[in-house]
């Protein structure tokens, strides 16, 4: 959702630092002034408010700061959870927007999450965030649905932007959903692609296509992620080990996520002809409010600033919705 902000507004820290000096240097002309009429004329000469140029002065430098202080503070975040983008600008009038890409281009506003029941059309979960990425998004809105409705969803249908193994681990571990689904590819046409590769939980090895194990090498993390990586033990006599790896030996090697039985599972489901089934509702279900509040309601833009702002526009929009839907299934409310 396109912030109430002008994308050739943006200011870096430079900028701002360099607008903040300019301002600090006028108002203290205005005060060595203000303090020479006074050494004249009295302190209490004119009685008259202050001039309305000089409080905009002292409302932009009031405004700049609090823009310079936001955007210190998410680089630092940034930095400190080990992010490789850092925020580089921000715009003074909102400072909590960000860059967001919208039908191809890339403008200042916030991220609009909505979950809604496949039966009925409501939505049962809104949530605004400041953030361009919707991957650490998926449990927040299940939990919030499960918060609404009283209950967990039977099953969450989520686009590819919310997927990481993370939240597929964190989701089944919680029994916040019963299945969570993304778009995925089909079976891999490589024959010889890990996913054709068998794993035995119990013994903890994967089982080639050509009927040889791979054990455990060792464990570590990649990428801040806990993974095992499993190597073949007898790969030099495989006729189709040139086809199988492109190790210097002739060994091949497959490192996933340690959680993987529950990652595997729940490709396994998205993959089969139940879960094809099911995922191709997504976009019936939920893009048409995404439309409607967009296109039928007209609200490209937002109205307030502030994320604060975007969190009472999205939540009047669900309100809005929901009570369309109850005045055509004909639902009464009584004043009580």
């Amino acid at each position: 959702m396109q912030a109430d902000a002008r994308a050739s507004r943006k200011r870096t820290a430079e900028q701002l630092q360099e607008q903040l000096g300019t301002l600090d240097t006028y108002l203290a002309e205005v005060e060595a002034t203000d303090r020479k009429e006074d050494t004249h004329y009295g302190e209490n000469a004119d009685a008259d408010t202050l001039p309305q140029r000089l409080r905009s002065a002292k409302r932009r430098r009031q405004m700049l700061a609090q823009a310079l202080d936001k955007l210190q503070h998410d680089q630092a975040a940034q930095r400190s959870h080990g992010k490789t983008t850092i925020r580089k600008d921000v715009i003074p009038t909102d400072p909590d927007a960000v860059w967001v890409k919208k039908q191809g281009r890339i403008i200042p506003g916030y991220n609009a999450h909505a979950a809604v029941d496949d039966t009925c059309g409501m939505v049962v979960a809104v949530k605004p965030t400041a953030c361009p990425e919707e991957r650490e998004q998926l449990n927040p809105m299940v939990r919030q649905v499960q918060l609404t409705a009283g209950a967990p969803a039977q099953t969450a249908l989520a686009d590819n932007g919310y997927y990481t193994d993370e939240a597929i681990i964190h989701a089944e571990d919680g029994q916040a959903a019963h299945q969570l689904n993304r778009r995925a590819s089909p079976q891999p046409p490589d024959p010889y692609h890990c996913d054709h590769f068998r794993y035995d939980a119990v013994a903890d090895e994967f089982t080639c296509p050509q009927g040889r194990k791979l054990v455990v090498e060792k464990k570590h993390r990649r990428r801040g992620l806990p993974t095992t990586v499993y190597r073949g033990v007898d790969c030099a006599a495989c006729p189709v080990r040139n086809q199988c790896s492109s190790d210097r030996c002739g060994h091949r090697t497959i490192e996933v996520h340690r959680e993987y039985v529950i990652i595997r599972r729940a490709h396994d489901r998205l993959r089969s002809d139940e879960g094809q089934k099911l995922y191709k509702k997504r976009k019936e279900i939920v893009e048409p409010v995404f439309g409607q509040w967009q296109h039928n309601c007209g609200v490209r833009r937002l109205r307030l600033r502030g994320l604060n702002g975007c969190d009472i526009e999205l939540h009047l929009l669900a309100i809005g919705h929901n009570a369309k839907k109850f005045w055509r299934r004909g639902v009464k409310f009584s004043r009580n």
